[in-house]
């Protein structure tokens, strides 16, 4: 569905279409410190350093389709990639 690799960014925001479940992936090197990922209305953190990490959100109860809304907060000097994939 899409992905990001940025170097530098702390804060950054985006939008992706799904129809069912998706997962998200994430890794973040180059700082310490957490990650703080939000997606619609529910957030979830990663420690960089720590290795990759998925989270997989299942359709919306109402089968609404999109779209959803991701934000990343980093910590200052990170790199990361985010993706968004079914």
């Amino acid at each position: 569905m899409f992905q990001r690799i940025d170097q530098g960014t702390t804060q950054w925001e985006g939008e992706f279409q799904a129809k069912d479940s998706y997962t998200i992936a994430f890794d973040c090197t180059g700082a310490f410190g957490n990650v703080s990922i939000k997606v619609d209305s529910s957030r979830f953190g990663h420690e960089c350093s720590k290795g990759p990490t998925e989270t997989t959100f299942s359709r919306t109860p109402d089968g609404e389709v999109g779209p959803h809304h991701v934000e990343v907060n980093a910590p200052s000097g990170a790199k990361w990639t985010i993706q968004v994939f079914s």
